[in-house]
C-alpha cells in the first residue's frame, strides 16, 4: 500500500515539475526493486511512450542505467545523453533528495 501511495506522489511531483510539464505528462509510474516503468504522453503525440530503466541511490546520488523506450528514436536520444544523466546529484535539491531516498 505504501508503494502505491509513493508512486502516486512521485507521479504528481513529476507532473508538477516545470521541466516535465513543458514536454510531457506522466500517466503512470511504477518503482520496484531498482526498476522503474513509466508511461508518458509527450506533447504533440497521440499515443503514450513506455520507458523502463534501472536505478539506485547511493548517498545523495541517483544512478540511472539501461533506459529503454517503446520508440526507437527515443532510445537513440537516450543513448546520446546516457553519460550526462547517468548520475543525478540529488543533494542540489534538498526536498527531492529526502523524498527520493524515502520513495526509491
Amino acid at each position: 500500500m505504501l508503494n502505491i501511495l509513493a508512486n502516486k506522489y512521485l507521479k504528481s511531483f513529476l507532473n508538477n515539475h516545470e521541466a516535465v510539464k513543458r514536454v510531457a505528462e506522466v500517466l503512470d509510474i511504477t518503482l520496484k526493486n531498482g526498476d522503474a516503468n513509466l508511461k508518458v504522453l509527450l506533447k504533440g503525440e497521440n499515443a503514450p511512450v513506455t520507458i523502463t530503466l534501472n536505478y539506485k541511490i547511493i548517498s545523495d546520488t541517483l544512478y540511472i542505467k539501461n533506459v529503454k523506450t517503446s520508440k526507437e528514436w527515443l532510445n537513440n536520444l537516450a543513448d546520446m545523453f546516457k553519460d550526462k544523466y547517468a548520475e543525478v546529484n540529488l543533494g542540489k535539491y534538498e526536498r527531492l533528495a529526502g523524498l527520493a531516498k524515502h520513495i526509491l
